[in-house]
């Protein structure tokens, strides 16, 4: 080996730099170094001081690039005809090339192939690289490849690589906004939940670490300074955990369920949140100040739906204000509040705008204001526009979120102001195209389709094509309930080859938008929905791989649904027909949520697990034992009907029928 010293001086350091440092050295070198196309005197000395540091001799570390492709399938790229195969020819020209690699890398998770490159994915050299992308590819398609990277390793029990991956592109420092809070969920669940590394919850030395992460990176929440309190009590360092458990009563003086942990630590009675005096109260008075004070009060989510459709705004508005319910009556009508503010995107007035702007500055749930913020950017102008660029989360979601919605609402009052709206519809259609697919510009190719709709009629040959495209962009600017709306109104006209992936795109949406809020009979009709494309899109894979990971996804909304049967029906067949795959997961009984389903679900999903014990199971059998299945081997596949209406005398929803 080279001399150490003289290896580390390459990188402006000294042999007892850490990990991190030497990392980071090693990324600006290499951007200093772009240019030379592959420094690649750079990339040895990184190697030899890994591997040294490591104790692994270099030929058993695997830091070489070219010994991890080796487990790339030639026929299947082969037969590529876009970018990725045009990656790959380029990497063969020369194998050791480090910045042809990260380049492959990116163009197979655009054409979401990554399993043909696994091995190269989890390189140790490439996971360090990962960064020098952000240079070479536009930064947002960068970040959502590094993005996908890390979610590939962290299903493929490589957690700490994933996270490394996104810190290493925060240390960049570059205006990342959709890295920030992927990384914040990412150290929130380590902290909250299952540690990734070992199937179990996490220890409290580790809780510690993440939770601190999470302060570093701007998260100022009482919650989060208890939990660390909390994380230090149990690991006896109450010096430590009376610090942070007095700054989360500084932020927040009623600080809730921290009274056992509170005299543990010695903290005085008065710094307890206190129990109001009832006799201080006058009941009658202050219930009489609210207008709403019971559950059955509260609209359904089907009943503001049928508002909306109707046009029934001033009934949306009327149940619009949350500070007209009582405030224990607040958590029964945060779906209600919700789906108010959502609809009313819908609604292009000053009522709806006043409507709207309580409910963004209504902070007691984080969903409401940010359904509030995202219709504002639909139907708001320049003055709403100063009120988004004033407004402040401490969230990373929020952040990222309001960013959105003030770039969409500033190109939209653009847009208005510009003579655009005198262009023909068909060059108004070409701009939108370019939009969408070449520039991968989602919220410009939305203005102009949203312009472009009312001047085209429901005849018109166009129409169709404008209104998916349209749907799409919605779901690409995360407005995944205008998405579903628009492809709802025409989807029971669509020619059924097209049904088949819009339907699987709209379970997605679905998922997207209300899967993971509290399960409500009335979404039972889009639940069925979702759930027979998702059974659809495993029936008709022609990947065994593939296969295993859609029915592995699928368990995952089926979480959301408390479906113990149907997940339980996966889980055993995955086990058995494909032990000791990555497609196992561990114990997840804490993540299926307790839900009363209603009798119209229970029966959907008596049916859904058959399809599971007999068509789904013959399709990954044959599949695993290398049968060739013919085109017509579509076993499963199933009618899909969309129902808005709430009927419940109509036997036919979320039955199950053969195609053709």
């Amino acid at each position: 080996m080279t001399s150490e010293i003289s290896l580390y001086k390459l990188f402006k350091l000294s042999p007892t730099c850490s990990d991190d440092e030497l990392r980071q050295a090693y990324y600006r070198a290499m951007l200093a170094n772009r240019q030379n196309r592959n420094p690649q005197q750079l990339i040895v000395a990184y190697t030899e001081i890994k591997t040294h540091r490591t104790g692994q001799s270099s030929e058993n570390a695997n830091y070489d690039i070219r010994a991890s492709f080796s487990g790339i399938d030639l026929e299947y790229i082969a037969k590529r005809r876009d970018t990725f195969r045009n990656k790959w020819e380029r990497f063969q020209e020369n194998p050791s090339d480090l910045i042809t690699a990260l380049r492959l890398i990116h163009a197979v998770f655009r054409v979401e192939q990554q399993d043909a490159i696994k091995n190269v994915l989890s390189n140790p050299v490439l996971i360090d690289s990962a960064p020098l992308l952000l240079s070479l590819e536009n930064k947002e398609e960068a970040s959502e490849t590094l993005i996908k990277w890390m979610k590939f390793l962290y299903a493929n029990l490589k957690a700490k690589e994933g996270l490394q991956i996104l810190e290493d592109a925060l240390a960049t420092k570059l205006e990342l906004p959709s890295i920030k809070p992927e990384l914040y969920n990412l150290h929130y669940s380590w902290a909250k939940y299952e540690d990734p590394t070992t199937g179990r919850k996490s220890e409290p030395s580790v809780r510690v670490e993440h939770l601190r992460r999470l302060i570093e990176l701007g998260d100022n929440h009482d919650y989060i300074y208890k939990s660390v309190a909390e994380a230090y009590h149990e690991l006896g360092d109450n010096e430590q955990a009376r610090i942070y458990l007095n700054q989360a009563y500084k932020l927040n003086p009623q600080l809730s369920g921290a009274v056992k942990l509170s005299r543990a630590l010695g903290f005085p009675q008065s710094s307890e949140p206190q129990p109001r005096s009832r006799k201080s109260t006058n009941t009658t008075t202050v219930v009489a100040n609210y207008k709403y004070l019971q559950p059955p009060q509260v609209p359904s989510y089907a009943q503001i739906n049928e508002w909306k459709r109707t046009g029934n705004w001033g009934a949306i508005l009327e149940y619009a204000n949350p500070y007209d319910y009582f405030p224990k009556m607040l958590p029964k009508a945060r779906e209600s509040l919700r789906q108010i503010a959502d609809s009313l995107g819908s609604y292009q007035d000053q009522k709806s705008i006043d409507a709207l702007i309580i409910l963004l500055n209504f902070r007691n749930y984080y969903d409401v204001s940010f359904a509030a913020m995202a219709s504002l950017s639909k139907i708001g102008d320049e003055k709403i526009l100063g009120i988004l660029e004033k407004f402040e989360t401490t969230t990373q979601g929020g952040r990222f979120l309001l960013d959105k919605s003030i770039s969409y609402l500033k190109k939209r009052i653009s847009y208005q102001m510009s003579s655009a709206n005198a262009i023909p519809p068909q060059e108004l259609l070409d701009q939108s195209k370019k939009a969408f697919f070449k520039e991968e510009n989602y919220q410009q190719a939305r203005i102009l389709l949203e312009s472009l709709l009312p001047r085209i009629d429901i005849s018109d040959p166009k129409y169709l094509d404008v209104v998916i495209l349209l749907a799409r962009s919605c779901a690409e600017t995360k407005d995944y309930s205008r998405a579903l709306e628009l492809i709802k109104s025409i989807f029971p006209t669509l020619p059924e080859k097209y049904k088949m992936p819009l339907a699987q795109e709209m379970a997605s949406w679905f998922w997207s938008d209300l899967g993971f809020h509290e399960y409500s009979p009335a979404n039972d009709n889009d639940y069925c929905f979702a759930l027979q494309a998702d059974i659809n899109a495993v029936l008709t894979e022609d990947d065994a791989g593939e296969a295993l990971y859609k029915l592995k996804s699928l368990t995952r909304n089926l979480e959301q649904l408390g479906a113990r049967s149907s997940i339980k029906l996966i889980r055993t067949l995955i086990r058995t027909e494909a032990p000791g795959s990555r497609y196992i997961d561990p114990d997840r009984e804490n993540y299926i949520c307790k839900t009363n389903l209603s009798p119209v679900m229970k029966d959907f999903l008596t049916k859904f697990d058959e399809i599971i014990k007999t068509r789904v199971t013959e399709k990954i059998q044959k599949m695993l034992e290398g049968v060739e299945l013919s085109d017509d081997f579509v076993m499963g596949t199933i009618t899909i009907k969309i129902d808005d209406d709430d009927d419940d005398d109509d036997d036919s929803d979320g039955d199950f029928e053969e195609d053709g």
